[in-house]
């Protein structure tokens, strides 16, 4: 999460009380609520660049519901805790892309679900703004994975299942988004061949 500039100087006094609008020494502007001489109640912070946080504060800090606008077309609509998102949100990307799900420490970090640009939904859980920790990603000639994910790839235990090609699914260990250790393969016939792998290759059969 990005804070609200520190240790800018503001262009004339903010008001003890009450409504202003103040532009500060980087060229950020503030119009709203006012209370002790901080910005305290509901208020749009609007930066050089013209991204905007339309949002509510405390004690100079945005706390409570808002909306962060970026110059880029990035669009975030949440809740803030002490300056940084938290709780329930959505982000929005310019491309198309949308996350919606828990924030925490600015990021996104556990329950959550991403719609990405190439038609695929992953849901599941999230951490410091990666897929990471159980889920689901489902394509959209929906082909489907279930199960673990380490920084945005598949990695430990987990099933895929084809709609098309020579095997229906594999179930067994993954490691950077290939299959990688013992694994099940599992053919349109229901016959299964358990086997080895490395880096996404079948490096010998298993029997039994």
């Amino acid at each position: 999460g990005i804070m609200a500039p520190k240790g800018t100087t503001p262009s004339m006094a903010p008001p003890r009380e009450g409504f202003a609008t103040i532009t500060y020494d980087n060229n950020s502007t503030y119009t709203g609520e006012f209370q002790g001489h901080r910005r305290h109640g509901k208020g749009t912070l609007t930066l050089a660049d013209s991204s905007k946080y339309e949002c509510e504060w405390r004690n100079d800090e945005r706390h409570g519901k808002g909306k962060e606008t970026w110059l880029d077309g990035t669009v975030f609509e949440g809740s803030y805790v002490k300056g940084m998102r938290s709780g329930y949100g959505e982000m929005t990307w310019p491309e198309g892309s949308k996350y919606s799900g828990q924030f925490e420490r600015g990021r996104a970090n556990g329950q959550g679900e991403l719609h990405r640009t190439d038609g695929s939904v992953y849901k599941g859980q999230f951490s410091e703004d990666s897929m990471s920790g159980l889920g689901t990603m489902t394509w959209k000639d929906s082909v489907e994975y279930k199960g673990h994910f380490v920084n945005n790839k598949r990695d430990g235990f987990g099933k895929m299942v084809w709609t098309s090609g020579k095997w229906k699914s594999y179930e067994g260990q993954w490691k950077a988004g290939m299959q990688h250790g013992k694994g099940t393969l599992v053919d349109h016939g229901d016959a299964a061949f358990t086997g080895c792998f490395t880096n996404g290759k079948l490096e010998r059969w298993l029997d039994g």
